[in-house]
Formats: structure tokens, sequence, C-alpha cells
């Protein structure tokens, strides 16, 4: 059954100043903005892509706040030998108020390798994984919606890690960059771009 697009509407507040009120309220809640990221830890061993678009390539306007916003399909192959969980983050680091995130998993076993399309409705997913606290406040994928500016690149970053997190759904993406910082085997990086 075809879900009915989301549509961000507030009277009299354009869209571009109720997000930057958001990550406002995100920088002091849920760490919108530079976070320590762990993304130095570890190799890229993983292969991550996605039948959606190509690396580099467009995000269909389908997986944003201009089509459907769910998320796009994310299909890896295999990882470390030692990998315990695996861990997604979906940033934007050209957001206007600084690095964006998206949308947070972790705890994905190891034996998967894919995450569905439309993946990011429920706080627990159907393998186990949890979802975190995106830097809108929100628990689960929140597609791209930048304003009226130049193209924006959109990263998902897959970490294969040697534990799984000890933390619970909603947890902010400053308490699962921390959790995973020393346990990382290694990475890999999918870049989707979108202009409005």
């Amino acid at each position: 059954m075809k879900r009915e697009p989301r549509v961000r509407r507030c009277s009299g507040i354009p869209l571009r100043a109720l997000v930057a009120l958001f990550c406002v309220v995100a920088l002091v809640l849920v760490g919108c903005g530079s976070a320590g990221e762990p993304l130095d830890e570890g190799e890229q061993l993983l292969t991550l892509s996605s039948p959606a678009f190509a690396d580099g390539g467009w995000m269909p306007a389908k997986y944003t706040c201009h089509g459907d916003d769910i998320s796009p399909e994310l299909d890896w192959g295999d990882v470390p030998a030692n990998t315990k969980s695996l861990a997604l983050l979906f940033d934007d680091p050209d957001s206007t108020v600084g690095l964006l995130n998206h949308w947070i998993v972790f705890n994905i076993p190891p034996s998967v390798r894919q995450l569905v399309e439309d993946a990011g409705g429920e706080g627990q997913l159907p393998s186990g994984a949890l979802q975190g606290k995106n830097g809108l406040g929100d628990i689960g994928y929140v597609g791209p919606c930048p304003p009226n500016e130049p193209v924006h690149h959109y990263v998902f970053t897959l970490y294969a890690l040697d534990s799984t997190l000890d933390l619970g759904t909603g947890a902010s993406k400053n308490e699962v960059v921390k959790a995973m910082q020393g346990h990382v085997l290694g990475h890999g990086r999918l870049t989707g771009v979108f202009q409005k």
C-alpha cells in the first residue's frame, strides 16, 4: 500500500527558519553540529551502495521532503571477521547550521547485508537494530530538505564495530558516536547529492 507523502507545513514560518530553529535546539539537546565523529577510525573496508543512486549521484526526490520522505535501500558486502554489530550515520555536512544528522541506526546484526527501502519508520527495525534521534529531534529517518541554496552532499557512513552499543532507542548522535569510539573495525561511505 502506497504511503501518502509527508507534507511539512508551518503556517507563517518559512521552512528555512523552522529548520534553523530546530537545529539550534538540536545543538543543545541531541548534537546537531560537529560531534567528534569517529570517521578516521578503522580502514574503509566496507562497500556501501544503493540501487536508487550511484555514489556521488543525485538522490531521487522520493527520498526527500519533496517526495515520499522515505529511506533508500542500502546494501553492503562482507564485514570484518570480528564484527559484533554495525552502525549507520546519515549526515548533511553542507547544512547552514553545521553537520546535520538525518538518520542513526545502530546494533545492526553482523549477518544483515541490507536496509530495505522505507526502513526508517519505527524505533526498532525487524532485525533488532535500533534507531537514534536525528538532528530534528525525531526517531528514525528524515530526508534531505535543503533550502534554496547550492547542492548539498548527503553522506551515509556504515561502521563495523567490535561490540554492540549499550544504548536504547532514541539515543542521540553524540551518545552513539561516544559509544562507538575505540570499537570501529572498518567503515564504508555512500554519498548522494540533492538540491531543491
